[in-house]
């Protein structure tokens, strides 16, 4: 690591509305109220390959931003309520209101920037981002039923296909069973994005940070790392992706072929056929789900520590 100096320096009406600040600046006695830029100054010890002062400048710019608008809607409330003309007591009151405003936006501001560099410093400034995108991705597949994130769209997928071979068959219209076939196959992909997609995004996160998370300076992460990149862990998880991608291929293929009006009973049955097949991959999800949940403990161990 090596010492730095993180530096916040940001106009203080960046946030503002434009009749705000003309409002201020046609007033030279309130405009004296407020400091010329808000700051912050700190020296941190940081990873000079993934840090330099200009980088932290500009993310501490950044995440003072809400604490800016907070700033800008108060100042925008007293600019209500002082109205065009004020006795001397309300203007007293303006004055005292701006003062106080100025002065919890340079404490909150400070304290959110001093938070956010003892996080980095610490390690858990990355470890928290990751964790919460993890936390959202966890959430999501905590309700999920395994058997149907395959077994659904695969369903409709192939009821879609049999339909379109059992009416070309008997000397039907193709082309109304290719209707209620493209209906099958857009409720067959729209169930896998809802069910599958969701599981193989909470699976690629950990297989793309578990090596990352083992090298954390962080005990209990560095431990949540190698849990994942056991192949106890990482196997089924590569199993999912594995097939999703072609169960989502299969089914992009079908519906691209019905939309093209290309598809009659003998391909239909191609279709169905491969989508039958398919079925030996039911197993992989619930596989991978309980390998997810497996790791719900090992996780909030690490949450916990990180708070």
């Amino acid at each position: 690591t090596k010492t730095m100096n993180a530096k916040l320096d940001v106009k203080f009406d960046q946030e503002m509305k434009t009749d705000v600040k003309k409002w201020l600046y046609a007033d030279k006695e309130l405009i004296k109220l407020f400091p010329k830029k808000l700051t912050h100054t700190e020296k941190v010890d940081l990873n000079p390959k993934k840090w330099n002062p200009g980088k932290l400048s500009n993310a501490l710019a950044v995440l003072v931003r809400a604490e800016l608008q907070l700033f800008a809607q108060r100042i925008g409330d007293i600019k209500k309520t002082a109205g065009e003309t004020q006795s001397p007591k309300e203007r007293n009151k303006t004055i005292a209101a701006i003062k106080q405003a100025v002065k919890s936006a340079e404490s909150e501001i400070s304290d959110k920037c001093s938070e956010a560099l003892d996080d980095l410093a610490s390690g858990k400034g990355e470890a928290k981002a990751g964790l919460a995108i993890l936390k959202k991705v966890m959430s999501k597949v905590k309700g999920l039923e395994p058997a149907k994130v395959f077994s659904e769209p695969l369903d409709a997928a192939i009821s879609s296909a049999k339909a379109i071979k059992d009416v070309d068959k008997k000397g039907g219209k193709v082309e109304a069973a290719q209707a209620v076939a493209k209906k099958g196959v857009v409720s067959a992909i729209t169930s896998l994005s809802s069910t599958g997609k969701e599981l193989q995004k909470a699976s690629k996160y950990l297989q793309d940070n578990g090596k990352k998370l083992a090298k954390s300076d962080l005990g209990p992460l560095a431990a949540f790392g190698k849990k994942i990149t056991d192949k106890k862990v990482l196997g089924p998880l590569q199993a999912l992706d594995s097939d999703i991608n072609k169960l989502e291929a299969e089914l992009t293929t079908f519906a691209k072929d019905l939309k093209a009006g290309a598809i009659d009973a003998a391909q239909a049955e191609s279709f169905r056929s491969n989508f039958d097949k398919l079925k030996g991959q039911l197993n992989s999800a619930g596989t991978a789900l309980k390998t997810l949940k497996s790791l719900e403990t090992d996780y909030k161990a690490v949450e916990k520590h990180l708070k």
